[in-house]
């Protein structure tokens, strides 16, 4: 395990930003860093009620109480710091961290959520979603906010719960 880790780390150093060089795409990537914050997953939910119904919209809300029940207690097993807490130099963002703990990543887990809920309900705009989603994602590793493995285990468990609840 210790040799995964190791390689997380070394490629997610590849992947991240360029302060001083990329100060446009570290400005975009911010802002696609917190289209994913958890008040987005709040305002999808009336989306799926007033253009779907009310019983998709109480499932789509059960499928983020699991998400983000499941994502608090797997970070409290791992407790995997963040990088910029592991690698000085690895902190790019303006807005404040909500917890140092990094696996899984939140963010992926919200974004995909959306997005595999966006096959269910609005499948022509699925593409639009997933679009969102893989910025979301490349943004959280590209700020030095996640290593690609937090964002990898993000996306199994949004997509995954996802897909499991609203199919039921």
């Amino acid at each position: 395990m210790n040799s995964l880790t190791n390689f997380d780390i070394q490629l997610s150093e590849r992947l991240k930003g360029d302060r001083k060089r990329n100060k446009f795409f570290i400005i975009v990537a911010s802002v696609f860093a917190h289209i994913g914050d958890g008040w987005i997953l709040f305002l999808f939910i009336p989306g799926i009620w007033w253009f779907a119904g009310f019983n998709p919209a109480l499932k789509f809300l059960l499928v983020t109480l699991v998400i983000i029940s499941l994502i608090t207690l797997v970070k409290f097993i791992t407790r995997r710091q963040r990088p910029d807490f592991v690698i000085p130099d690895f902190k790019y963002t303006f807005f404040e961290k909500i917890d140092k703990y990094s696996f899984p990543s939140s963010h992926s887990a919200r974004a995909f959520s959306i997005a595999c809920a966006s096959d269910f309900f609005f499948p022509e705009l699925s593409w639009l979603f997933y679009s969102l989603a893989i910025l979301i994602c490349w943004s959280r590793v590209y700020l030095g906010l996640h290593y690609l493995g937090d964002v990898l285990g993000g996306i199994i468990i949004g997509w995954g719960i996802t897909k499991i609840i609203l199919s039921i």
